[in-house]
Order: structure tokens, then sequence, then C-alpha cells
């Protein structure tokens, strides 16, 4: 089949002539259709040109009395019956359509008049019917719609005279104009319309069956010929909002109902030139005031003889004195030329309204800040007076419909939502609402220490305000000395600690994958020893995207050295705060350095046995000091840094020592030194180190000192708490390994 596409005006054609479009809206995909047509069966179709509907262009079988068009052709659903497609086959009397069909083009059916059923068509998603779709079915009683009817075109079932009724019309979503619809539907006797139509012309002329009908409110315009014909037509409710009746609307109704009130409650301006001529019944008709643009022959005229007519009478209020006189003047010429005849049949009644009787619209809605106004008119007279409505005011309702921005609460800040008013949707001034949600607790942690290690790189990366990661620093997660060393160089970099095993686990690597930058570095802390080769094998299958450094030692503080030296480098590099403070912590326990990890300043590791600083890390702390850093501070007592390291600090520059008389009353010592006006408290475990290893970044970057504690150690933090006015917090670990009472202990009031 060639794939050569037609344009969208040549598909048009095709399916509805040259002097109609397709509906709009009916296709969303309209673009064209194949330029070749291929059989299936009696039928040639063409398919659309993105292939994913048919469109049936001819049926090839002329003595068939049934016929039934597949669903597919082509292998795609048939969702267009084209242009004269059955026109003309005067022996097929029972057609059945697919669910798929949409639309039915124009003559798609004409001059069938053997056509007595269209079979499924209720359970279709038809959406048009074009212009003389069905004209001249003149077998056909009845036809039923679906319920997603949208447009009917010209004159699409004019002569069609055995039509008795048409099915589910009023449920159909049928808006726009209606011209001919059912011209010369002789026997049509019932028929139900949806709001939405807005404009009929000869949409019922001849439809001589017709007795009684009620148009939608939405119907502005009955235009000419809407009724011509209709001779049994009797009662007619007519819609509030109409303003114009076409010329001969009504011509030849000679059953309409008298005295007629259907015009009284409407709108109605217009009435167009023999709009009720040869309505032999109908003596006396009420105007509405409105109706001050009057044709000439525009009521009731049936020739009695030559120049004489039967006598009518127009029905006014006190206030459609207006009316009169324009009536006068469209019937200048029979008032002038014919005064003896025309002046005496024609009458003006003028109706007192004794008791007005009120109903009431709200003719300008209120809105939250603006007044509206409710308009009373009297039903008899149209008599009318107002009254003010109150502005509603706004109206806020805390579900997600309304929430246009939503910031989670965490222990370092409140969060809040924003609401807009369920009225005006915040268009209005005022129409927003924030409500504060208040700081809370929360606890990071996993199944594992290496999921306890994600779990708090998520929750940096929020605070951090980033979507991905530009970099990331990988330790191992079986000890703890390049972990903390590693705490520096992750501020500086605004990354997160995670951490890693030989053993396979790649919940690290998993991460990495999923929130790195499009360019990202991951730097490596420790030797193949702590950071096996497999893992970095694994690292580097995450493609050239992901620059990997490694910096480690002989050991854990030649290591921490290179990564201070690193860090500070970088630190130049990217502009980033130095700190004023180097701290030494022992390197071989966690805990001092753990607490210290928050403070985002460069920690060396010693050894707190020795009894001086090795030339390497005398040269560090020297380039530290040479980049201003004005203080060096030892985390923990003598037992845990020598005096003879002190001592040796400072010859380098001013030296103090803070601690308490165990890993807790240091903790506390460190946050009090550190952190002066903190915005919560970050809690860990002082029984073990694996789970606090990655919280120092998380607690820099939102103000948090790292409090170590355990169950009955919690009576420092808690003076710390309330001096500072701390109350939340967050928890590395689970409960197993920080308890609830253990947090409540530090945050009690």
């Amino acid at each position: 089949m060639k794939k050569r596409l037609l344009s969208a005006v040549v598909a048009a054609c095709l399916m509805f002539g040259s002097a109609a479009a397709l509906p709009q809206g009916t296709f969303t995909d309209s673009v064209g259709i194949t330029a070749s047509a291929d059989t299936q069966g009696d039928f040639t179709y063409v398919l659309s040109a993105n292939g994913k509907y048919a469109l049936v262009t001819k049926y090839n079988n002329t003595t068939n009395t049934t016929c039934t068009v597949p669903d597919k052709l082509g292998g795609v659903p048939v969702e267009v019956i084209g242009q004269e497609v059955f026109k003309g086959k005067t022996k097929l009397q029972r057609v059945t359509v697919p669910t798929s069909l949409r639309v039915i083009s124009n003559s798609a059916f004409e001059n069938c008049t053997a056509l007595t059923v269209v079979d499924g068509l209720r359970s279709t998603q038809l959406t048009s019917v074009g212009d003389y779709a069905f004209k001249g079915c003149s077998a056909m009683k009845n036809i039923n719609f679906p319920k997603t009817l949208e447009t009917i075109y010209l004159n699409a079932f004019e002569n069609c005279s055995s039509m008795e009724s048409v099915i589910g019309l009023q449920n159909t979503k049928l808006s726009g104009q209606l011209v001919a619809t059912f011209k010369n539907c002789k026997k049509l006797n019932y028929i139900e319309f949806p709001e939405g139509v807005t404009y009929m012309e000869s949409t019922f002329q001849g439809c001589t069956a017709l007795y009684s009908i009620t148009l939608p409110n939405s119907v502005v315009t009955v235009g000419a010929h809407t009724f011509d014909g209709c001779t049994n037509l009797t009662v007619v409710t007519m819609p509030a909002n109409l303003e114009t009746l076409g010329a001969y609307a009504f011509y030849n109704c000679a059953k309409l109902q008298d005295p007629a009130y259907m015009l009284k409650d409407t709108k109605l301006k217009l009435i167009g030139k023999e709009c009720f001529t040869n309505c032999a019944q109908l003596k006396k008709l009420f105007l509405p005031s409105t109706a001050t643009n009057l044709s000439y022959c525009c009521y009731g005229f049936e020739y009695k003889s030559a120049y004489d007519f039967y006598d009518c009478t127009i029905m006014l209020y006190n206030s459609g004195k207006a009316v009169e006189s324009a009536y006068r003047t469209a019937n200048k010429y029979w008032y002038d030329n014919y005064p003896n005849y025309f002046d005496r049949k024609v009458k003006f009644e003028y109706i007192q309204c004794t008791n007005h009787s009120y109903t009431s619209e709200v003719t300008k809605k209120p809105t939250c800040t603006a007044s509206g106004v409710e308009t009373f008119t009297c039903t008899e007279c149209g008599d009318t007076y107002t009254k003010p409505i109150s502005a509603t005011g706004h109206h806020f309702t805390e579900t997600l419909n309304y929430v246009v921005e939503l910031v989670p609460a965490t222990p370092a800040k409140n969060g809040y939502k924003k609401y807009k008013c369920e009225n005006c949707w915040g268009q209005l001034s005022g129409g927003y609402k924030t409500v504060t949600i208040n700081k809370k607790n929360i606890r990071l942690f996993g199944k594992s220490r290496y999921d306890t290690g994600v779990a708090i790189a998520n929750q940096l990366k929020t605070e951090l305000n980033a979507s991905k990661f530009e970099n990331f620093v990988v330790c191992d997660g079986r000890g703890f000395a390049d972990a903390l060393s590693a705490s520096y160089l992750a501020r500086v970099l605004g990354a997160p600690i995670l951490l890693v095993a030989p053993n396979g686990d790649s919940t690290a690597i998993d991460y990495i994958k999923a929130n790195k930058a499009d360019k990202a570095n991951v730097i490596i802390v420790g030797g193949t020893g702590a950071v096996s080769e497999d893992t970095v094998t694994k690292l580097k299958a995450l493609g050239t995207s992901v620059n990997l450094t490694r910096l480690f030692g002989n050991n854990r503080y030649d290591t921490s050295n290179a990564v201070v030296g690193y860090a500070l480098g970088r630190a130049k590099t990217l502009g980033k705060t130095i700190g004023d403070t180097v701290i030494l912590a022992d390197g071989r326990n966690y805990a001092d350095a753990l607490s210290a990890s928050a403070t985002g300043m460069p920690i060396l590791l010693v050894n707190g046995a020795g009894n001086a600083l090795n030339d390497e890390q005398k040269n560090v702390m020297k380039l530290l000091t040479g980049n201003g850093v004005s203080k060096i501070v030892i985390a923990g007592g003598e037992g845990a840094v020598s005096k003879e390291i002190e001592n040796a600090a400072k010859q380098i520059k001013t030296t103090a020592r803070v601690y308490g008389k165990d890993r807790y009353k240091t903790s506390v010592a460190i946050a009090d030194h550190f952190f002066k006006t903190p915005s919560a408290v970050t809690i860990a475990t002082g029984t073990n180190f694996p789970d606090g290893l990655c919280g120092g970044p998380l607690g820099y970057a939102t103000k948090c000192p790292l409090i170590l504690t355990a169950d009955g150690k919690g009576a420092d933090a808690n003076t710390y708490a309330k001096s500072k006015g701390v109350t939340t917090a967050w928890i590395l670990g689970g409960t197993a390994v920080v308890s609830d009472s253990a947090v409540s202990e530090i945050l009690k009031k």
C-alpha cells in the first residue's frame, strides 16, 4: 500500500464532500489518510494517516438487503462511513454498524428507500451525522442515537416520510444548529432535545403529524420556516432564552393553540415577516415587552377574503406600549392603505397585573470579594426589582484538589501547605491560604546500614533542594575511620556519604545510578582493602558519565590526611568556605569524631595514644591554617587524645580541648561549642557506629549537631536541647538502634 499522504483538506473532502469540512473536534488525529484504497469483502476503505482507524469509502454490493459493516478493515477499527457509501442502494433494508463508529458522512445513506433499521447505532461512539446523511430514507420509522452525538448537519433526515420518533436524542451532547434536519418527516410525532441546541431553521417544516413540542432553553433563534406546514401542531413550549422568530416560522400552523401564551416568558426581540400567517385558530397572541422589532404581517393573518382577515388580538402588559408602536410602524403599509379593515381587525389588549408573582434569578453572581445581584421578575407583567447578594468570602478546603504547594515539615524547619480558594481558585485577592506544618521528628533508617545510608542521602537531597547529585562519597561500611574523615569532603562537595561492602551488596551502586547528574564524580575513600576493586568495576559499569577518584593512604591516618588535603583543594576551586577550625579526633574509636562530623569542619584522625603529630599531619594542619583556619579543637579528653598531641598542636595554632567525662557528655560539649543556635538535633547511638556514619552532611546542611545517646544517657543532651529551644530531631537508625524512650529523654520539656 502506498504511504503517500493526502492533505487534511483532501481527507476532509473525501469524507464529507467539498462543501463541508470535518466537524470540529471529531478527529484529534485527522492529518490525512493513505492515498490508495483497499478492498475487503464488499467494502472499499482507506486508513487514517496514523493507521489507527479505517474509513469506508464504498459499498460494492447492489443486491443485498442486509449489510454488516465490519468491526475492522485492514486490521484497525472502522470509525467513519464516508461520503455516499450507501447512497441509492434501494434494495438495502437493514444495516448493522460497528461500535467503533464515530462519523456518518455526507449523503452516506441518502435515498436508501427500503432502509428500515440501522442496527447497533445506540452502542457506537457516534459524534456527527453529515449533510443529507439519511435524506430520502422513506421506510425508516425511527433512529436511536448514542449519548456521544454532538452534531447533526444540514438536511440529515429530510424526506424520511415514515419517521415517527427519534430515540435518545435528549440524552446526547447535541449542540449548535439544526437546519432542515427533519424536514418533511410527515409521520414524526415525538422528539425531545438536550440543552445545547441554539439555532433552528426549517427543522420541522412539513412535519404534519407533530402535535406538541418542547424546545430546550438553550435555543435563541427559531429561524425561518422552522414549523412551516406543521398543520396539526397545537402546543409549543418555547425556550426562556428565545430572542428571534424567523420569517414564516409558524406559517400554516392552522391548529396552533389559542390564546397563545407561548412567547410570554421569553426574551423575544424580533419577529420575522408572516411568522404566523394562516394560523386560522390563533386569535390572540401574547407578546413580551421586549418584542419591538417586528416585520410586516408578522401575526396571525389568515385570508378570509380579498383584503379581509380574521380578527386577531395582540395581548400586552402596560409595559409593552413600545411593542404596539413597533407593530404599527412595521405594518404601516396596511394601516395606510386598508385602514378600515386592518385597524379594525388587529386589536391591542392591555392586561393589568393585579397580583405580582415574582421569580428570582441571580443576574450577577457574587464572588469571594464582590457582591452580586438577585433580580426578581413578575411572571405576569415583567415588573422587576433587585437585591444585593453579599460576597461569599473565600472558602478553603484541605484536600489535595486545592493544594497548590506542599512543603513537608522536618525536624529543622516548619513546613506548610498553600491552598487555593475552592470558589475562585486563587484568582481573586486573598485567594490563597497558607497553613503551617509544625516541625516533627523524622527517623531515617533501613534494613541494613547500607539502606540507612541511602535513606539519609535521600533526605540530604531534599534539604539541598537538589534533583540529582553531582558528587558522591563512597566509603567502607565495615569500619568507621574513612567515613568520618570524609564528612568534611562531603560537606564541601554537597555530596552524600554512601557505604559499600565487598559482599556484592549493590545498594549504594543502585542509588548512584538512579540519582546521579548527567556528569557525576564518585570519590572513593580508602584503599582496596576498604573499598574493593569489585565495587570499582560496578561503578565503572555506570559509564563514562561517572568520574572515579580514589583517596587513600597506608593507614587510616594517612587516608585522613589525604582526604582533608584533597577537600581543601576542592573547596578553594569551588569557592566553598573552608571553615575556621580543624578538629583532631582519636582514630582508634569512632565516638568523638562521629559527634564532630556534623560541624562541617576538617577532621584529622590521630593516634590518640601517640606523643606527637607526624610530619604529614603537621603539613596538612599548616596548609589549613595557611588558608584561613585559625583554631584547632581537640575532640575528647586526654584519654582519647594525649596531652603530648595537644602540646604539639599548640605549636601550630591556638588549641582548645572540647570534652566531657564520657562520649555522651563529649558529644553534648561538641554540640554546645559549635552549634549556638541549632534548628534541631541529630541523634545517633553511642554504642555502635554504622547508622551514624552518613549523618554528618545532613546535620551540617540543617544546622543540627550530632548527639550520641543510649537508654539512660540523655540527661546532658536534654539540658542542651532545652537551653536552645530544640524540640525535634533527625533520628539515625531504627528503634532497635535508637529507642523511642532515648529520643524522648533528650527532647522532653
